[in-house]
């Protein structure tokens, strides 16, 4: 079980990543999303990185033709385990995941991951947190093998995440994490919503944004595996 602050995967420029800044590329259908979740739709989204009505429905722009996403399965369990250790060169996020999920504080059929030629390559999950009372949902560890990062892949796979957990109702998403790469899906700075942690955290680095609903103010509480 991870203890201590949540950390993020290591690029050479940052201390602090999850997935790499990809490269900008037109919006394709991708319709391996559908059979993911047929509930949905699937569309290219040129609003991209605004708040809330965005995730109503699946932002598309994956990184090749053949790549799809898709809620993990049991037989996922092992290699994703495998990929956020390679990906954030040690095993403590990897046992996150498996304690989160474990536990029953990953939020069911919302841990996604995203597959290229029958290999999954990205991983992405949504754990119970809370603001005062209020339930919302936690996106970390995000995680892409080092071979397939800076392609898009993880961006694709918490793009369709955050859309899902937006169509399932749940109200507002909060994260911790690289303050130049998330406001990409409309995350902006936590104390904006009136929003504080127990601990100190860069102001910027503490992210909410609205999905289904809206976002409360309060203090958060993470899921207790995160140790924070």
């Amino acid at each position: 079980m991870a203890k201590g602050p949540i950390r993020h995967a290591k690029t050479d420029s940052s201390p602090l990543r999850t997935e790499a800044v990809p490269q900008s590329r037109p919006s394709v259908s991708f319709p391996s999303l559908a059979e993911a979740a047929p509930a949905l739709s699937v569309v290219p989204n040129p609003r991209r990185g605004c708040p809330a009505d965005c995730y109503r429905e699946w932002v598309t722009n994956p990184p090749a033709p053949q790549f799809t996403v898709r809620p993990e399965t049991p037989g996922d369990i092992e290699v994703i385990h495998q990929l956020t250790a390679s990906a954030f060169g040690q095993v403590d996020e990897a046992e996150l995941v498996d304690a989160l999920r474990a536990s029953g504080n990953r939020i069911d059929g919302l841990s996604f991951v995203g597959v290229l030629d029958g290999e999954v390559i990205a991983h992405a999950m949504l754990s119970r947190c809370f603001v005062g009372e209020v339930s919302g949902a936690c996106l970390a560890p995000c995680s892409v093998w080092p071979d397939h990062q800076r392609t898009g892949a993880g961006t694709a796979v918490i793009e369709a995440l955050l859309a899902e957990a937006a169509r399932r109702g749940e109200a507002f998403a909060v994260v911790l994490g690289h303050a130049e790469y998330y406001p990409r899906f409309g995350f902006t700075p936590a104390s904006g919503f009136g929003i504080n942690l127990h601990v100190d955290v860069p102001d910027d680095a503490l992210m909410a944004m609205p999905l289904a609903g809206e976002v409360p103010a309060g203090a958060l509480a993470f899921a207790p595996e995160f140790g924070v």
